[in-house]
This record gives structure tokens, C-alpha cells and sequence, in this order.
């Protein structure tokens, strides 16, 4: 955390302990291939389950990961195949900015014809950051 990196997590179900070893093995690569770059931990995915709820990825299906920038408060989760060459590109977008972070959101409202709007989470940085706008929250 101090070193400024997002963080990495990934989660894992260590009751099978064959898989476990496997997944385990691959993150430590990844981890060694980006250093500097992304830092990496590992948490037991059956027990922190609403955390990764949290962070946007899919508590049901272990391994799970994704990654955290502690400081901006955002989460990117990973939503891919859980291989090596897989891990290493989403973690080269989460490091170089091409992976957007997730942001818990209702869906954008199709159509908004009031003076009126509806924010949410997903349209929060076009609406209220827009300088051409007047926002009141």
C-alpha cells in the first residue's frame, strides 16, 4: 500500500488444495513478471466471499480476483480465464490504464428529457464533472 501500487488480490476456495497449488502457482508468476508494477496478495475466497462481491468480481466461481487503488477508493475486477497469459494482460491494463474500474451502479436511464437528471454511479463523471454543465447535488 505504501508503495503506491493497486493491489491485487486474488481469492481461492484452499479446500482443494491440488487446485489451490495450481492457482497459487500462477499468480506467483504473474506476481514475479510485474514487479514494480502491480502489487499481488492472495486471501481465502469461501470465507471473504463479500469481498469480492465488493470489488465487482464473482464470489461463485474460485479462483476469483481483482485488483484495488487503495487511495482512489476503485476496483478492478478480472473477468477472465484464470491462465497465466490471461492474468498478465488484464494486470498490464490495470497498471497502464486500459482497464477501466468497475463502479456499483444502477443502469444508465435510456432517456432524460427533464431539467432534472438522474446520476448514477456509471454517469456520475459525465454528468457532474462535465465543466460545460450546471450541477447541483
Amino acid at each position: 500500500v505504501d508503495s503506491g501500487l493497486k493491489l491485487a488480490v486474488a481469492f481461492f476456495d484452499k479446500k482443494n488444495k491440488e487446485e489451490f497449488k495450481k492457482s497459487l502457482e500462477i499468480v506467483e508468476s504473474v506476481a514475479k513478471e510485474l514487479k514494480g508494477k502491480l502489487s499481488w496478495g492472495w486471501s481465502d475466497g469461501v470465507l471473504y466471499k463479500d469481498q469480492i462481491s465488493a470489488m465487482g468480481a464473482d464470489s461463485s466461481n474460485l479462483p476469483a480476483v481483482a485488483a484495488m487503488d487503495i487511495h482512489k477508493r476503485l476496483n478492478y475486477p478480472y473477468k477472465g480465464e484464470f491462465t497465466k497469459e490471461a492474468l498478465l494482460k488484464w494486470s498490464m491494463g490495470v497498471f497502464d490504464g486500459s482497464i477501466k474500474p468497475f463502479y456499483k451502479s444502477q443502469p444508465v436511464p435510456k432517456v432524460q428529457k427533464e431539467a432534472v437528471v438522474v446520476v448514477v454511479g456509471k454517469s456520475f463523471k459525465d454528468v457532474v464533472e462535465d465543466k460545460t454543465k450546471d450541477v447541483l447535488l
